[in-house]
């Protein structure tokens, strides 16, 4: 895994296609956060996150 971690923001994090984009986006060594309409929807992406909040390289913003 490269450790670049330049930073991106995916919009729409807590849909199905951003959430996998998020994942390769990790997996490839980004730093991202990603934007919500709902900060109540996070809850269901940060538990399919969960080890990756703890290292600080994902977050969620409205």
């Amino acid at each position: 895994m490269q450790t670049h971690l330049k930073k991106v923001l995916v919009t729409g994090a807590s849909g199905y296609i951003a959430s996998h984009c998020i994942k390769v986006l990790l997996e490839k060594g980004f730093k991202v956060k990603g934007s919500v309409r709902d900060l109540k929807k996070v809850d269901i992406s940060k538990n399919f996150f969960d080890n990756l909040l703890i290292k600080k390289i994902l977050n969620f913003v409205n």
